[in-house]
């Protein structure tokens, strides 16, 4: 049914303005004082979702690199583990274990071995202070071991020794080399030479590699996991 607004009395059309007024405040008020503070409020928890998310991924990242230093500090410690038991001399019987190594790679290649005995190594190439440099305090774990060898061989068999003992430890070092000809015999020399190993330095040892045990492993005394023994 229409509404004919020229069939309203003066009274009536003052009533419908009147209406009409509180309707439109009625949806200002709900707009202005529901709406937007709900808006506001979905707005709100927008952005503290999206900076929870960063914050997630921030955290994932954290973990991924942590799990990848362990696993790097993990390869490190065994593989400096295995090149100690293999090529470092170990303390307390390093000249036996030198000699041993020493009469067996001379006889593979014809040297004749007289003599081995212990050398003191006074000075190292990174003992030395360099040119132009101020000396620094050496905090190394690790000293030179050296020994002195007495032997006769032939200039080819000497160079095929020294091969031979490089290739077997990469640690191995010819400190000093001395060749005589001997005059009896020209192609069979004297040869005194000396060869050096890094050996842990008094006060340390092996077990002070660093062991890596599982996030919530109770440590020994020493700092060892539990479900091992100490080094």
């Amino acid at each position: 049914m229409a509404l004919d607004l020229n069939d309203l009395s003066k009274e009536q059309k003052q009533a419908l303005f009147l209406i009409v007024l509180l309707v439109i405040a009625g949806v200002y008020a709900l707009y202005r004082f529901v709406l937007m503070p709900t808006l506001g409020t979905f707005k709100d928890s927008g952005n503290e979702a999206e900076e929870l998310e960063t914050k997630l991924a921030r955290a994932d990242a954290a973990v991924s690199q942590q799990k990848k230093i362990r696993a790097d500090l993990l390869r490190s410690t065994e593989e400096m583990t295995e090149l100690n038991e293999k090529y470092l001399p170990p303390l307390g019987n390093a000249l036996s274990w030198a000699t041993e190594r020493i009469y067996r790679d001379a006889r593979r290649v014809g040297v004749d071995v007289a003599s081995v005995s212990p050398s003191a190594m006074t000075s190292v190439p990174w003992e030395r202070d360099m040119p132009g440099k101020k000396k620094q305090k050496q905090t190394r774990v690790f000293v030179p071991f050296g020994v002195r060898i007495s032997a006769k061989c032939g200039y080819f068999d000497l160079v095929r020794f020294i091969e031979l003992m490089e290739q077997n430890n990469p640690y191995v070092c010819v400190d000093s080399l001395v060749v005589s000809v001997q005059t009896q015999d020209p192609q069979v020399h004297d040869v005194s030479m000396t060869l050096q190993w890094p050996i842990w330095k008094t006060g340390t040892g092996p077990e002070d590699i660093r062991e890596i045990k599982e996030p919530g492993t109770p440590p020994t005394a020493n700092g060892a996991p539990a479900d091992r023994p100490p080094a």
